[in-house]
């Protein structure tokens, strides 16, 4: 006489039964690899000029954020 209540292939996976893992542990087809690449370019350019001006005090700041 079988005492078991029901087959483990009708049991749907839940998070909270530890006894039970999670289907694509059990696929050796499913890949957890990945890559991943990030690029940034910045470029700035400045041009002042600054004609027929006495006691000029020029003042700039280049400021780059991604």
């Amino acid at each position: 006489m079988d005492k078991t209540c029901h087959s483990d292939e009708n049991k749907k996976w839940s998070a909270l039964d530890s006894s039970n893992p999670h289907p694509s542990f059990k696929n050796a087809s499913v890949s957890e690899a990945a890559a991943q690449e990030s690029k940034t370019y910045q470029i700035s350019e400045e041009s002042i000029t600054i004609v027929d001006s006495a006691d000029v005090e020029v003042t700039t700041t280049d400021t780059k954020a991604a």
